[in-house]
């Protein structure tokens, strides 16, 4: 085998110890329950808000008290989740956010309570 030929050898061997794929500790089916409150801008409850995931397909409702909760795999709470009534603007929520920095997925705090607005109708 040529010089070159070596060389290259030996980058793709090292390459290949060296190089490692990125594994998150997130990719696995854990089932997490998310409990919250949907309300109006006037704190009433919020009754049958339809609450989404990314592929809008419906996670769970909330009952007459405002109250829903959700329980689903992880990877999915790491995307989008909507929050739809009819004359309410849509909200969107992320529960979770990716750091750069340390590799891994951590949950935001203090989203227990949505608050939908209503709609303004142009005449």
């Amino acid at each position: 085998m040529k010089k070159g030929g070596k060389l290259l050898c030996l980058f793709i061997a090292l390459g290949a110890i060296c190089c490692k794929p990125i594994i998150y500790e997130d990719d696995s089916c854990e089932i997490v329950t998310i409990n919250g409150r949907v309300l109006d801008t006037e704190k009433a409850p919020l009754d049958s808000v339809e609450i989404s995931n990314f592929r809008n397909e419906v996670m769970t409702y909330s009952n007459k008290e405002g109250y829903f909760e959700i329980k689903e795999e992880l990877r999915i709470l790491h995307q989008e989740i909507y929050f739809k009534k009819e004359y309410y603007i849509t909200d969107t929520i992320n529960y979770y956010t990716f750091s750069q920095i340390r590799g891994k997925w951590f949950p935001y705090s203090g989203l227990d309570t949505i608050i939908l607005k209503k709609e303004i109708k142009a005449n």
